[in-house]
């Protein structure tokens, strides 16, 4: 991500059930890198949710850790 998404959500649709590059996948977790923050998330045919990041870990961009 390359600023901090306002209220701390994120929505990735493209690894939503109903996308051609998420329908098969099995996302065991999510991490903020830099950060030891617990990430909760949930997969829908809508997308890859994050409804709480935690705390912004720099002012630059920001990267996530999907593991499969």
């Amino acid at each position: 991500m390359m600023e901090w998404p306002e209220g701390n959500k994120v929505n990735i649709e493209s690894l939503g059930k109903s996308s051609e590059h998420g329908k098969n996948l099995n996302i065991k977790s999510v991490k903020l890198l830099g950060s030891d923050s617990k990430i909760e998330f949930e997969v829908n045919d809508d997308g890859l949710n994050i409804s709480d990041l935690g705390s912004k870990t720099g002012e630059f961009a920001h990267v996530l850790e999907i593991s499969l």
